[in-house]
């Protein structure tokens, strides 16, 4: 929270949990009254309040779900971010990178700025 006071932040690890700071909670509608998700959880303090670390035990479907409601940037937007990611990568010395939690098949969207890239 001390990052970021006002614009949600989510960081995703594993693929299995996230943590949200407390503009994501807002910005999520998680609150003391939301309930857990089926084979999910949102850990919670003693007063029941969500702490912002969301675990996917054992579906994903939080952390998906949670992703999709963030607003999207335009395309043109996504293509100059891809590519400061991909630079970035390569001052590191890292060439290639992969998705290693797959994706494509239920997100084919989420390709096309790599597919154009490509191109």
């Amino acid at each position: 929270n001390a990052v970021s006071e006002d614009t949600p932040v989510f960081v995703l690890h594993l693929y299995d949990r996230a943590l949200v700071n407390r503009a994501g909670l807002r910005a999520l509608g998680y609150t003391k009254d939301t309930p857990d998700p089926p084979g999910c959880l949102i850990e919670r303090d003693k007063r029941g309040n969500p702490t912002g670390l969301l675990i996917a035990n054992p579906n994903a479907s939080i952390l998906y779900s949670s992703l999709g409601k963030a607003p999207i940037l335009n395309f043109d937007d996504q293509i100059n971010s891809t590519r400061h990611f991909m630079r970035e990568l390569n001052r590191l010395g890292i060439t290639s990178a992969i998705d290693a939690g797959g994706g494509f098949q239920n997100y084919p969207d989420d390709y096309k700025v790599v597919e154009h890239l490509a191109e």
